[in-house]
């Protein structure tokens, strides 16, 4: 019996709406979520969305070729420390220079007045900032492992969209998309991305067909 299935219309709108998608498959299901993943990760970046496949660990045996091993975002507790240094208007700062000595970075910009401001030099860490995510055969964020405990702030800043195929989970998504008729995720994933306006492509249809052959 099909649970649950969230108007479609709401999810078009959360894609529409959306300027960074995650995809995040379960790492219990294995190779089904995966490969599911893979193809609604194919058919966002197709449709023009900023998109990114997030899984630690090893891919699944006969994935490896479904998104390149650089497309996959696969360490989420690391993040990037960003300087800036605002010397517009310091007309005589021609020279920059930059050293690492005993693991320290130092920049030298020059020459500025005495009076720099210094707060004019700022830093920040960044990290994943995006605003719609994809769960995909999770029971509940438990089966997500670490990449849910290294990126909990960010799922709690973000929309989900929970996909799953059993009758267990947990409902914990502002969209539940809940089939337990779907012979897999993969099957699942391409029919309901259709009608959210979805186009399958090359890659999004290998994708889901290799989900399917290992479901079956």
């Amino acid at each position: 019996m099909k649970i649950e299935n969230t108007d479609k219309q709401q999810i078009m709108d959360l894609i529409r709406q959306a300027k960074h998608v995650a995809v995040v498959p379960s790492k219990v299901v294995g190779a089904d979520a995966y490969c599911a993943a893979a193809g609604l990760y194919h058919m966002l970046l197709e449709s023009g969305k900023e998109a990114t496949l997030v899984h630690e660990g090893k891919v699944p045996t006969g994935c490896e070729d479904l998104v390149t091993e650089s497309d996959v975002s696969a360490n989420v507790s690391e993040r990037d420390l960003i300087v800036t240094i605002d010397y517009s208007n310091l007309q005589n700062a021609t020279s920059a220079h930059y050293s690492t000595d005993n693991d320290v970075l130092t920049i030298r910009i020059g020459p500025v007045p005495k009076d720099f401001d210094s707060g004019r030099v700022k830093s920040k860490v960044t990290g994943f900032n995006f605003d719609l995510v994809f769960v995909i055969g999770a029971q509940g964020f438990v089966d997500l492992g670490t990449t849910f405990r290294n990126l909990q702030s960010e799922f709690e800043r973000a929309k989900v969209v929970n996909i799953d195929i059993t009758n267990r989970n947990e409902r914990f998504g502002v969209a539940n998309v809940i089939d337990t008729t779907a012979d897999s995720l993969s099957t699942l994933v391409f029919s309901e991305s259709i009608l959210w306006g979805l186009t399958p492509g090359k890659k999004s249809a290998r994708a889901f067909l290799t989900g399917i052959a290992h479901r079956d």
